[in-house]
């Protein structure tokens, strides 16, 4: 299992990084960088629904899987932009990170925290409204008052 997801998954996009890389060196342009982005996201969506899909058999609803590959998506993009920022090196004397760069990566630092906190509160309210629907639970809120 974990063969497959590191075949499927960690190696494409660690070679698309790599030749990212070594493309940006030879260019001395930093537009690969962003493809490297949108690839790695690209991947991450494409293996997360397809992974999503195989693992539930049929017993997840649809906006279960797309939000489950949204999330990782968003995540591995994430990921892979911050090592790229990281070791993101300038051309000039100047060895500090452009600030528009430094406003991406800081505002992508909010969208995917907005991102993950949707996934969990959306997953738990589909799971409360499962519980509820079976009767399984006795979900009524709390009135406040103490007896």
């Amino acid at each position: 299992m974990y063969r497959r997801l590191l075949l499927s998954v960690a190696l494409p996009i660690a070679l698309l990084v790599g030749f990212d890389w070594l493309l940006a060196a030879a260019i001395r342009s930093d537009w690969p960088h962003s493809v490297s982005v949108i690839g790695a996201g690209m991947i991450g969506f494409v293996f997360a629904l397809s992974w999503t899909r195989e693992q539930s058999k049929g017993t997840d609803s649809t906006d279960t899987t797309i939000r489950s590959a949204i999330a990782v998506a968003i995540v591995i993009q994430y990921l892979v932009l911050v090592s790229i920022v990281s070791f993101f090196w300038s051309n000039g004397d100047d060895a500090k990170l452009p600030a528009i760069t430094q406003t991406f990566v800081s505002n992508f630092t909010y969208v995917v925290g907005v991102v993950i906190a949707f996934y969990f509160g959306s997953s738990a309210y589909a799971q409360v409204g499962k519980a509820r629907a079976e009767g399984k639970a006795n979900l009524e809120p709390a009135t406040g008052t103490q007896p």
